[in-house]
């Protein structure tokens, strides 16, 4: 299993140890939006957009290991930092997300997702908006100034 880098408080992980994840039972969660996610996704995975992963980050999360996907790896990286922020341990980004897995030769499903969209407990799509850019950015800011940190400690 890849280790988490110093200044991340997750693990990147390949399509391979993601399908390793993924057979074990970990939660998967793809943070896209809902139509990326009807075109395709990774079987057993359970849609909670990015904005709406930032806005309420404990009802969108069940406790224990999770595994975050998006289309390149970068918007579920945002929600690795999000999860490892309410207190989950064991977190791991699939590095390439969905293009890498598909490439890669593992499964996808296809189709309208219907009510799988949201978490328990979540608002309904269209209940408010979501200024999730603004959150991100804040999340991605906390990652840049980890990564300051570590660099300059080098020197």
């Amino acid at each position: 299993m890849t280790e988490p880098r110093s200044d991340e408080p997750f693990s990147r992980v390949g399509p391979a140890e993601a399908r390793t994840l993924v057979q074990r039972g970990i939660q998967v969660v793809d943070v896209r939006e809902p139509h990326e996610y009807a075109d395709a996704r990774i079987p057993g995975s359970v849609l909670v957009p990015l904005g709406m992963l930032l806005r309420s980050p404990r009802e969108s999360l069940k406790p224990g290991p999770v595994l975050f996907i998006c289309s390149e790896g970068i918007r579920s990286a945002v929600a690795c930092e999000a999860a490892a922020a309410i207190g989950l341990v064991e977190v791991y980004n699939l590095e390439g997300g969905t293009g890498r897995w598909q490439a890669e030769g593992y499964p996808v499903e296809s189709g309208a997702v219907a009510d799988r969209v949201q978490a328990p407990g979540a608002p309904r799509a269209g209940a408010g908006t979501v200024d999730f850019l603004q959150s991100g950015e804040r999340l991605v800011r906390i990652h840049r100034l980890r990564y300051l940190r570590a660099v300059s400690c080098r020197m």
